[in-house]
């Protein structure tokens, strides 16, 4: 929405500036007593958590009193009495003092209460606490007989200063929730208690302390209990203070905390905040209803302000308007040239600006016309200009023409430049690696010739020793026919043997029994003639065989000598020969590889010399061609620019035309 009237402007300005400051005001207010509302709940919260945390502790102190000077009695202390006569005593107190029951336990933890019970308490904490020597009470917990939810009191019983037993009494478990039942905060506000491992001891819904709740545990998997975990947290520790805090339903809530001294119990109170707050609200109404009154009433006194202060603007507005259409001969009223204020001045300012642009649009007119000439002459010029350019701009793009056809002639000399050096530097490289094979055939050559020549020597020793080793074993093997002539000898005196043994025999024979032991050597001898007979044939032939194959072998080693002397030798003299000659062929061609490297590597230095020479005349080339085309470029640009230049005057003259017949139009 546009306002067009400064009145109506300025009306709504001071409008929306009261409406802002009652909302600041407003906010402050807000601010400072919901600060205040908060600080008193809480002090408020932690003052009366820390007197219900003493009330419950007078309670429980009392109970404890009062056991403390039952155990204190001399029949329950002494061994006067039996254990039976003690119980009857302690259900007079039972029903006085509405107990669920009472027992008496030893250093063991065996207790016996009055209905009759028996249990073993030991590991109860109270119990050992008794056993040490202080009083306590227990939280509340499910009994082991009944399952109820009780709890106990007990209190050491003593004698000459020592603990020789237990007090015990057990009570309703909910009789705390009961007590804190009664501990209200408003209307809403609930109390509870926790013991210092977390878990509810006393709550209004004592389902939860049977279920022995622990919001701690609860919060591992509960996120939304995160922030009452950090209060219970505090108050297992055992502090007092008091904050708020947001519940899991999303409810904002209050809580004041303080411990329960002479247990491991803290009691808390929390109140939801929208109670804390409910006065607050009320305020929040009244001062908004008072805002909107205050609004609506400095908007009325600004709307008559305004109008006093907007009636002088208008008149100005007016007179503004009728300069705006070009007439400076009206004045401006006397009547606001009179005035002190900023409407005074605004309308001296005025009648002065009316003067100084009477005056500048005469010069206008009277200048314009000097404008329109000049612009003519410099649209004169600029035109011979451009011609002058253009022509500058023909001859260039000739001169760029012709260099580039330089540069890409010595490109192509450059390219076959490069080509021949690289041709050249590949054949002065493979002449450089056949001179090292070449170096390389004639070491291999001489190597080979060196191995020649001393196999042909290994060969001529081996063959001269096996000559003259063969030589002596075929007259060493003309021995062996001497066996043949030994072995007719000993045939001849193994057949005189026989002849003897034969006559012996005959001999033994005549002598008779005298001469049978002489028969039975006459007829071994003749036996051991016959087997020499035939040990010595079959040396005799063994040695025909050993004959034969002595000539065999002689023979065979007379073939092999004749083999290495006429063939071997002579082709090991030819080899040495031929490597002779590879070598000095070898060396010769080593020779013309060298020189041909040599001519390569001059070759390829001459090509490189060139093609860096021909590289050069190319940049060369390339340099001048592209200062040609920035030149014509640059002409080429300062030819559009000289044109542009001649609109540009074209249209000036125009403007000073037109600005002309605008002026004309103004009275002065």
């Amino acid at each position: 929405m546009k306002f067009k009237s400064i009145k109506t402007k300025m009306a709504i300005s001071f409008g929306v500036l009261i409406l802002i400051i009652c909302i600041g005001l407003g906010t402050v207010s807000f601010i400072e007593s919901y600060n205040t509302l908060a600080s008193n709940a809480t002090e408020s919260l932690l003052q009366m958590a820390e007197q219900s945390a003493k009330f419950v502790e007078t309670k429980v102190e009392g109970q404890l009193d009062v056991m403390e000077g039952l155990a204190g009695n001399y029949y329950i202390k002494s061994d006067t009495l039996s254990i039976d006569q003690k119980l009857n005593i302690l259900k007079d107190e039972v029903k006085r003092s509405g107990h669920i029951s009472m027992g008496i336990g030893d250093a063991s933890g065996n207790v016996i209460f009055t209905d009759g019970v028996k249990a073993n308490l030991y590991d109860r904490e109270n119990y050992k606490q008794a056993l040490q020597g202080k009083s306590s009470v227990s939280d509340p917990v499910l009994g082991k007989a009944d399952n109820r939810l009780v709890m106990s009191y007990a209190v050491p019983i003593k004698e000459d200063g020592k603990v020789k037993g237990v007090l015990i009494a057990t009570r309703d478990g909910s009789e705390l929730s009961k007590l804190t039942s009664n501990i209200k905060y408003g209307k809403t506000g609930t109390t509870f208690m926790i013991s210092k491992n977390g878990y509810t001891v006393a709550n209004k819904d004592i389902s939860l302390v049977r279920k022995m709740e622990n919001v701690i545990e609860k919060s591992k998997n509960d996120p939304s209990l995160q922030e009452l975990m950090k209060f219970e947290t505090y108050m297992m520790e055992g502090k007092s203070g008091a904050a708020g805090y947001t519940y899991r339903d999303g409810t904002k809530k209050y809580i004041g905390y303080a411990p329960v001294k002479g247990t491991n119990w803290s009691l808390g109170i929390s109140v939801p905040k929208a109670e804390v707050m409910e006065s607050l609200t009320k305020n929040e109404k009244l001062e908004a209803f008072t805002t909107i009154m205050f609004v609506l009433i400095g908007v009325l006194i600004a709307f008559f302000i305004t109008s006093f202060i907007a009636k002088p603007i208008n008149a100005i507005t007016k007179h503004l308007k009728i300069v705006a259409s070009g007439d400076f001969t009206v004045p401006v009223p006397e009547k606001l040239l009179k005035m002190e204020d900023e409407s005074g001045i605004l309308a001296s300012a005025v009648k002065d600006m009316q003067e100084i642009q009477g005056n500048v649009i005469r010069n206008i007119i009277e200048q314009s016309s000097n404008v329109t000439e000049n612009m003519k002459q410099i649209n004169m010029e600029m035109e011979n200009l451009n011609k002058s350019i253009e022509e500058i701009s023909a001859t260039t793009e000739q001169l760029s023409d012709t260099t580039e056809k330089t540069a890409e002639s010595a490109e192509e000399i450059n390219d076959i430049s490069n080509t021949i050096e690289k041709d050249a530097e590949s054949i002065s490289q493979k002449a450089e690696h056949s001179s090292e094979s070449v170096l390389k055939a004639t070491n291999m050559s001489e190597e080979m010739k060196q191995k020649a020549i001393k196999s042909r020597e290994s060969i001529m020793s081996i063959y001269k020793n096996t000559k003259e080793s063969l030589e002596n074993a075929i007259k060493d093997s003309k021995e062996v026919s001497k066996i043949n002539e030994l072995s007719s000898a000993i045939l001849a005196i193994m057949e005189n043997t026989n002849l003897l043994a034969l006559n012996a025999s005959i001999e033994a024979a005549r002598a008779g029994e005298a001469g049978k032991g002489f028969a039975v050597v006459a007829d071994e001898i003749r036996s051991l003639s016959d087997d020499s007979k035939d040990t010595v044939t079959r040396i005799q032939e063994v040695t025909k065989n050993i004959l034969e194959a002595v000539e065999n072998l002689s023979s065979g080693a007379y073939e092999i000598l004749e083999f290495i002397d006429k063939k071997i030798l002579p082709d090991y003299n030819e080899i040495v020969v031929s490597h002779e000659k590879s070598s000095e062929n070898f060396s010769d061609i080593s020779n013309m590889v060298r020189d041909f490297s040599n001519t390569s590597y001059k070759l390829l230095t001459s090509v490189q010399n060139v093609s860096k020479l021909m590289q050069e005349i190319s940049d060369s080339g390339n340099e001048q061609a592209t200062g040609a085309q920035n030149i014509a470029g640059e002409t080429s640009q300062i030819t559009k620019m000289s044109g542009h230049v001649v609109e540009l005057t074209e249209k000036a003259k125009e403007k000073s035309d037109s600005l002309a017949n605008t002026v004309s139009k103004f009275k002065v």
